[in-house]
């Protein structure tokens, strides 16, 4: 017995590669085989976003499937052919120039980049805020466009010069944007290769930072064409520059290096505002490479005087820079934008006392910064975006009541190692952690403090998680290469199937780049037909009609069931200068923004009489105008006790208003929406007969799992009001009849108490 155990764990130990690549296939097979077999028609009832979630997963375990088979392959039958190329290909590199090395190894980051996130590049588009920023191009000169704060209170000079260089050679050809920035991520890895040569790193840990790092499809949320997130990324690219400079110019004394190391201290603040963690991190690391540069064992007080003697010209820049900065920032937000620092848009405080009584609270600052370190930092190595599944209120409640309790094990397992790594490492390595320690601590604190996540399951992506992520790889990195330098075989053995298992199961979870990617193709489309359809004809009705007024067109429209920018912010952004005047009432969706639509009390009666015509005689106007949109609601979560009965339990279709009526004078309709308490979706219509429309229009609400409710006897019940105004056809025309509103059997929904007035 004993020398069957003998000779199974001498077994296991010498294919440990292939029987745990060959376990995790397994698994990746299986339920890959599940989902392609699995009818998404179950799961339509939760809307677009499950059916692009579940496609997402479908893709990204066949790919997940497809590595770890082509890595069981190799491993099974080309194991020997692949070392020797593998050892040749090292060879061949070794022979090579610093500078054709260099060149091979960006190759390198620039193809796995590329293989990985190339899907996001060329189908990423503008999105939300990128509008916002080439219109601010268009209409402002540079230098007012630098000044101008974003939302408020992100300075970023630095971007709003990208994008109005970018702006300028390509205009709105996505696809330049995309590459440029693509290209800034694929550096991060390129110069973490500098520092880690510099440092005289094995070369595989390099590897398995670059695999680790820019395999993470989490990255996605932020060069997946959504071009003001590639700020967050930005940041993190200037200080990886920051540390090699810094670290070449305290090996060569060369002063260019001083240049590169004051730009990149700048590019990272100036590119936006969040980019400031980097500011109290540089001093640590500047203090660290002084203590392995010159091997210093203890740190006294003579060390420090040294290192302030012999780094007077960084720390020079490095205060200069910061110098510089303040001036910017005091001058914004005194002469510029003056109160608006930590404002929202409509002007309250972000920071309110209920945020400051709840959310800076002791005991919820540690806890949401182990939620940031546990599901927005080491989960996501395995597992990025699992908690916008988990966070579902058919799932939530299952999932809450262990949720803390796996946050305080993640964290305690990545304290036993590092204690365990601790042991095993030298001075060197320590110090190196230490630095790593305080991007934590300090890029960690600025989101609880700041961005505190008062959701059930916290979801900290790489906007606010990226710097942390950042960290926590090249801690991997580093760990590696000290088990590397103690037993490269032995390690090689366990690393290479654990890279490639994280590897495999980062693209298994890959379904929000999905979701992004193919959110990004609609919304292209939508916008070039926009383009192409409806601004050439309200060019021709302006140049036939002087001081012409229409209504401002909503996104809901234009994006057809999706939110998005209004026709006089895409006015803006394609530089259209056609002389139109735009109104909206108060119940449409509102233009923030722009600052260039007049809101009046009846757009019917102050909207050109041409446009009126046109919208019957131009089918572009009239489909995008009488087009279904998703209405705008209000709810509430108490049941009010003095409505009166009007409907009771009726389903199907409702009469409102069957004859003629003005509809400035009724307008407003509510009322009580009961369902089962069940998962999913749920869409009412209203429909009308309008002068604009050959057919009675029809236009939804859609109530869904997040919509606020009231839980009675096993049902959910919602209070609905909205106002009918919010729809062109509605509030342009002089009678509307035939008021109807539909209730679906679905989940046995039914309507109680209307009223329209």
């Amino acid at each position: 017995m004993q020398n069957t155990i003998k000779i199974v764990s001498k077994f296991i130990k010498n294919r440990f590669m292939e029987i745990s690549l060959f376990l995790v296939f397994i698994i990746s097979f299986a339920s890959t085989l599940f989902l392609l077999n699995f009818d998404i028609k179950e799961l339509s009832s939760f809307g677009p976003t499950a059916l692009i979630y579940i496609n997402g997963f479908k893709e990204g375990l066949i790919i997940s499937t497809s590595v770890l088979f082509f890595a069981l392959i190799i491993l099974l039958f080309f194991k020997k052919n692949f070392l020797i190329i593998i050892e040749k290909v090292n060879l061949w590199f070794n022979k090579l120039s610093h500078g054709k090395q260099y060149l091979f190894i960006l190759m390198i980051c620039v193809v796995f980049s590329f293989a990985v996130h190339g899907d996001s590049v060329i189908n990423g588009y503008f999105n939300m805020d990128d509008f916002e920023i080439i219109s601010i191009n268009h209409s402002h000169t540079i230098g007012e466009s630098i000044l101008i704060p974003h939302g408020n209170d992100h300075t970023m000079p630095l971007f709003m010069l990208e994008m109005r260089v970018l702006d300028y050679f390509f205009g709105q050809n996505a696809l330049p944007y995309n590459l440029f920035i693509f290209f800034l991520f694929s550096l991060i890895p390129f110069f973490i290769y500098l520092i880690f040569e510099r440092l005289n790193f094995n070369r595989i840990s390099f590897f398995i930072f670059l695999i680790l790092f820019s395999g993470a499809t989490g990255w996605a949320d932020l060069i997946g064409g959504f071009n003001i997130m590639s700020t967050y990324m930005q940041a993190i690219l200037f200080f990886t520059i920051t540390m090699w400079s810094y670290l070449e110019w305290h090996t060569t004394k060369q002063n260019k290096f001083l240049l590169f190391f004051g730009l990149s201290i700048l590019g990272s603040i100036t590119i936006d505002l969040p980019g400031i963690w980097v500011l109290p991190v540089i001093p640590v690391w500047m203090f660290v490479v002084h203590i392995i540069k010159d091997n210093l064992i203890q740190i006294k007080l003579q060390n420090i005087i040294s290192f302030l003697k012999n780094n007077k010209p960084p720390l020079l820049i490095f205060i200069t820079t910061i110098l510089l900065f303040l001036t910017f920032f005091i001058f914004t937000f005194t002469v510029v934008q003056p109160n608006t620092f930590l404002t929202a848009l409509d002007g309250g405080d972000i920071a309110t006392n209920d945020i400051r009584d709840s959310g800076w609270k002791p005991s919820t600052l540690l806890h949401n910064s182990v939620s940031v370190f546990s599901s927005g930092v080491s989960l996501t190595l395995f597992a990025p975006n699992a908690v916008k599944i988990l966070s579902h209120p058919s799932l939530v409640g299952r999932v809450q009541k262990y949720w803390s309790s796996l946050e305080f094990l993640i964290l305690f397992l990545n304290l036993l190692f590092l204690f365990f790594l601790f042991k095993n490492s030298d001075n060197k390595n320590r110090r190196l952690y230490i630095f790593l320690a305080s991007i934590f601590m300090v890029s960690i604190s600025m989101v609880v403090i700041a961005r505190p996540n008062q959701g059930i399951l916290p979801d900290f992506d790489y906007r606010y998680a990226g710097p942390a992520f950042f960290a926590y790889i090249l801690f991997i990195a580093l760990a590696s290469n000290v088990f590397l330098v103690k037993n490269k075989e032995k390690t090689l053995k366990i690393l290479l199937p654990v890279i490639i298992i994280i590897f495999s199961i980062q693209q298994a979870f890959s379904f929000q780049a999905v979701r992004i990617r193919e959110e990004a193709k609609l919304r292209k489309s939508a916008i070039v037909q926009f383009e192409k359809t409806l601004l050439p004809e309200l060019e021709k009705l302006s140049e036939n009609n002087k001081d012409i007024v229409i209504p401002n067109l909503s996104g809901a429209h234009i994006f057809n069931l999706m939110s998005g920018y209004t026709l006089a912010d895409y006015l803006l952004f394609f530089n259209k200068g056609i002389d139109i005047n735009l109104i909206q009432n108060k119940y449409m969706q509102p233009d923030v923004k722009t600052g260039i639509v007049e809101t009046v009390s009846s757009i019917r009666d102050q909207s050109s009489i041409v446009f009126k015509e046109a919208i019957n005689n131009s089918s572009f106007i009239n489909k995008y105008y009488t087009s279904q949109i998703l209405m705008r609601f209000a709810t509430s979560e108490q049941k009010s006790p003095d409505l009166k009965s009007v409907l009771a339990n009726e389903y199907g279709d409702i009469v409102i208003h069957k004859n003629n009526f003005d509809p400035e004078k009724l307008n407003v309709l509510g009322f009580y929406l009961t369902t089962d308490d069940v998962p999913g979706n749920l869409e009412l219509s209203i429909s009308f007969k309008n002068e604009f429309n050959k057919k009675d229009e029809s236009q939804n609400i859609r109530i869904d799992d997040f919509t606020p409710h009231i839980l009675e006897n096993n049902k959910r019940i919602y209070y609905i009001e909205t106002n009918l105004l919010q729809i062109h056809t509605y509030s342009l025309s002089a009678l509307i009849s035939n008021l109807r509103l539909h209730v679906p059997e679905t989940k046995n929904a039914s309507v109680e108490a209307l009223y329209f007035k």
